[in-house]
Formats: C-alpha cells, sequence, structure tokens
C-alpha cells in the first residue's frame, strides 16, 4: 500500500510541478517593446531572406523614428554588419570548414565607407545605453543592446580585420588591456 500512496504523491506533485511551470510559461519572456512593433516585424522578414538592403532600409526608418534608443541602433547595426558579411561572402558555412575564418585564407576586400558606418553605428548603440544606464542602471533593454552592440562591433572586427588573430594583440597578454571591443 505504501508504493501506490507514494506513487499517487509523486504523481501529484508531477501535475503540480506542470501546472506551475505552465503558469511561468504563460507569463512569457522579457522583450523590448520595440521589437513588438509592425516595421520591425517588417524588417526581419526581410532579414530573414536575405533581402538585407530592404531590411537595412527600414532599420534605417525605425531608427530615425526612435532617436536615442540604442536598440533602433543595435537592431540597424544587425542588418547593416549582416548586410556587409553577406557582401563579402562570410556567411557561407564551408568558408569555416575549409578557410578557417582566422586564418585570413579567404581574402576579403574591406569597404572602408560601410567599416566606418558599422563602428560609428555600434559606438552610438554603446553611448545611447551608458546614457540611459546613467539615469537608470537597472535597465535591461539598454544592457542587452549595448552588449549586443559591442558582440557586433566583435563579430565585424574578428570576421572582416581578422581582428582576433593571433598577431593582433587579442586576446590581451596579461597585464594588458585591448578595449576593441
Amino acid at each position: 500500500m505504501k508504493t501506490g500512496s507514494f506513487r499517487m504523491s509523486g504523481l501529484a506533485w508531477g501535475f503540480v510541478l506542470l501546472a506551475a511551470s505552465s503558469l511561468c510559461w504563460a507569463s512569457g519572456a522579457h522583450t523590448n517593446p520595440l521589437n513588438r512593433d509592425p516595421l520591425v516585424r517588417e524588417a526581419y522578414i526581410r532579414f530573414y531572406n536575405l533581402d538585407y538592403p530592404g531590411a537595412v532600409e527600414r532599420f534605417e526608418r525605425f531608427h530615425a523614428a526612435h532617436p536615442g534608443d540604442p536598440q533602433a541602433t543595435a537592431l540597424l547595426l544587425n542588418a547593416v554588419l549582416f548586410q556587409e558579411l553577406y557582401r563579402l561572402d562570410l556567411l557561407d558555412t564551408t568558408f569555416y570548414a575549409n578557410d578557417g575564418f582566422l586564418t585570413g585564407h579567404h581574402a576579403t576586400e574591406e569597404d572602408p565607407k560601410t567599416r566606418d558606418r558599422i563602428l560609428g553605428l555600434a559606438d552610438e548603440a554603446v553611448r545611447e545605453a551608458d546614457w540611459r544606464l546613467g539615469h537608470n542602471p537597472n535597465d535591461i533593454d539598454a544592457l542587452y543592446a549595448r552588449g549586443w552592440a559591442r558582440s557586433l562591433k566583435c563579430t565585424y572586427l574578428a570576421m572582416v580585420e581578422r581582428g582576433m588573430a593571433p598577431d593582433s594583440g587579442w586576446p590581451p597578454r596579461p597585464g594588458t588591456t585591448n578595449s576593441a571591443c
């Protein structure tokens, strides 16, 4: 009888845990409200269909409509960066398997104008996020946008400029710092 009773209580606890987890799931995860904007969704449809010019155009409009918001800047930065990576053929998965993306075997012809735009957008997003964090250090959206912008900048430096190659000074040697990213 004890075994049956133990099974029933275990089953009851299982249902309680299942109900509790479904309530947590139903509450949803936090996302920046800007992510739900119809123009952002439309831009991402273009982005995921590899229509980078169409995505960039929409994210530029969104960025202009939300001045000073690091999320809007990071969204535009993301689209501009991936447009450039696509142009340089750095999104081809065979590139990573055969050439090694940090070895420099895959020649890239960097566009200085696009480089300046990418680095400028990254710096803009970090400045905007830092301003917001100066007013509210617990601003989750600003923290996320700042981290995302920094990671996108590092992606550009690593993949296009090979800025994290062994002779680039990255990772920094003990006792030194490298604030490129």
